[in-house]
């Protein structure tokens, strides 16, 4: 295998991991934003919205550089996805007081990911010239806002979840 054939098949599996991921981070924050009096409902919905235009980006960008997306790849990530609900919290059938924090950690690692993924998108812009590399930019930027707007929330859920009761233990 050639060096450029090398390069696409490194670009697909890395991209196609990022959409797997991407794809299970969006049910992951459709979940994580409404969690009732947990984060600004406004921001949370501002936050639903860009996540899904920053799926459409990431599929924008394997298009314009030839990638296929592999159907197996998103599948296994949401089921992986909704097998992470399962998680012992305490209770078995419904959520705890422990799950918006568990969730809204979840979405910190995700964006956080997500970030990486475009800032190795964005150097390689450097020299293919195929990739926006402002487009690229504003989406680092967006990302570092999201990662703004999780963290309060996130914050009030650990106050929620992890304060003292006053239990005497």
């Amino acid at each position: 295998m050639q060096g450029s054939e090398l390069t696409q098949r490194y670009r697909a599996t890395y991209l196609n991991d990022h959409l797997a991921a991407a794809t299970a981070g969006v049910q992951l924050t459709e979940r994580a934003t409404r969690h009732p009096g947990v984060g600004d409902p406004a921001q949370m919905a501002q936050l639903r919205k860009e996540i899904r235009e920053d799926l459409a980006s990431l599929r924008d960008f394997m298009a314009v550089l030839g990638i296929s997306e592999r159907p197996y790849k998103r599948l296994l990530a949401l089921a992986a996805e909704r097998v992470s609900r399962l998680k012992l919290n305490g209770k078995i059938v419904r959520t705890s007081e422990l799950t918006p924090l568990v969730e809204l950690e979840g979405l910190t690692i995700a964006i956080t990911g997500k970030r990486a993924g475009w800032l190795s998108l964005r150097t390689i812009a450097e020299t293919d010239t195929r990739l926006d590399r402002q487009r690229l930019d504003g989406l680092v930027d967006r990302a570092g806002k999201q990662l703004d707007m999780v963290e309060p929330a996130r914050r009030q859920a650990a106050q929620l979840a992890l304060q003292n009761r006053g239990s005497g233990a």
